[in-house]
């Protein structure tokens, strides 16, 4: 326990959060209830169960994917012959899921750091600070964010869930961009970029205004989400993208800032190691269980909390203790082991997204410092 009523100073009696039993953070995944499968993503509805599985290793550097209890990986690449490259697609986020609780946390995201953390063996990819790890969700998939974050930031904005997908709905969001797509179940080979939408044109207007999401809307994106500002030069974009039974498969950059935007400005998620998957529909009306999963490194997250006006005192030391003491992971992969301390959050969200055109692109704001620096 490091606070007492001090720790109302965030506006709620967070205590909870400093406080763990058993050696473990809160809870167990699933391996009944959620209803999805090893590689289809994210089942934002679902009921998690209790995980199982594990090997018996007590820490270290990890192993082998599947670890005892399964691996939920994005597919494999298809197996057939590349075919007509098809036409472009642009898709609007919308209807985000960041809170998470009390179980569908754990049917969100990937087994990203290939290890199986359970009550009953608690392998680890690195030491967490306080030695309380975290346990893996359906199939080791690890979202310390679902599980344990968001609830602490909801602490700090109750309305943060509401207002990004407000926001969200009138255009100010992510859109992907599809190319080179064949329109058939699998594709090798396809091209993809992410870019944030300042606001969306409603078909038949001339000015900014609440999309109909019929397909019509005209949507305008950053200049800054592309080199010099050329739209052929995406900055957050893969060309080795492809679909494998209807889902799509795109690995970002390192360090993409997903933006999820509040009543007081826009907080950016920079990730790595990070995962967008999609199931298209056939008619190719609308993407269904997108999931965007990755790495949050803990400097990033930090930096984060700026966005919500608290920058200094024992509020800022309160928020930091609290988000320090959760991370689970290793900032970049592959660099787990016995000595090695975890500095990152596993981070998982699940959206839909939505046919829309490109409108053009629109000069990059730069976000407001909430703490004036």
């Amino acid at each position: 326990m490091l606070c007492g009523a001090a720790c109302s100073v965030v506006g709620t009696d967070v205590d909870g959060f400093f406080e763990c039993s058993g050696g473990s953070c809160g809870g167990s995944g699933g391996s009944g209830g959620s209803g999805a499968s090893a590689d289809s993503g994210a089942n934002p509805d679902g009921e998690a169960g209790t995980a199982a599985g594990g090997s018996d290793a007590d820490g270290g550097g990890g192993s082998p994917p599947d670890a005892g209890c399964g691996s939920r990986r994005p597919p494999e690449p298809p197996k057939v012959a590349d075919g007509d490259d098809g036409k472009s697609y642009y898709f609007a986020m919308r209807e985000i899921l960041l809170d998470q609780s009390p179980s569908a946390w754990a049917s969100i995201g990937f087994d990203l750091d290939g290890v199986c953390t359970t009550e009953a063996s608690p392998t680890v990819e690195c030491d967490p600070p306080t030695g309380d790890f975290e346990i893996d969700g359906d199939q080791g998939i690890d979202n310390v964010f679902g599980h344990q974050i968001f609830p602490l930031l909801k602490t700090l904005r109750s309305d943060l869930q509401q207002v990004t997908r407000e926001v969200m709905s009138n255009g100010d969001t992510i859109v992907v961009h599809i190319s080179g797509y064949n329109g058939e179940p699998d594709d090798p080979s396809v091209r993809g970029w992410l870019a944030h939408s300042v606001h969306a044109v409603p078909d038949g207007e001339t000015m900014p205004g609440t999309p109909k999401w019929d397909g019509t809307d005209s949507v305008y994106v950053e200049d800054g989400a592309f080199m010099d500002g050329d739209v052929t030069k995406p900055l957050l974009a893969n060309d080795a993208a492809y679909v494998t039974d209807g889902r799509l498969v795109l690995r970002l950059p390192n360090r993409v800032p997903f933006p999820i935007s509040t009543s007081d400005g826009t907080m950016f998620v920079v990730l790595s190691d990070t995962y967008l998957t999609a199931d298209i529909a056939p008619d190719l009306s609308k993407l269904d269980n997108v999931t965007l999963a990755g790495r949050w490194a803990s400097v990033d997250v930090l930096t984060a909390v700026r966005s919500f006006g608290i920058c200094d005192g024992i509020q800022y030391e309160l928020v930091e203790n609290l988000l320090m003491d959760k991370v689970d992971i290793r900032a970049i992969p592959g660099t787990g082991g016995p000595d090695a301390v975890c500095d990152a959050l596993s981070v998982a969200f699940s959206m839909r997204a939505d046919p829309v055109l490109l409108g053009g692109l629109v000069p990059t704001v730069p976000p407001v410092d909430q703490c004036g620096g």
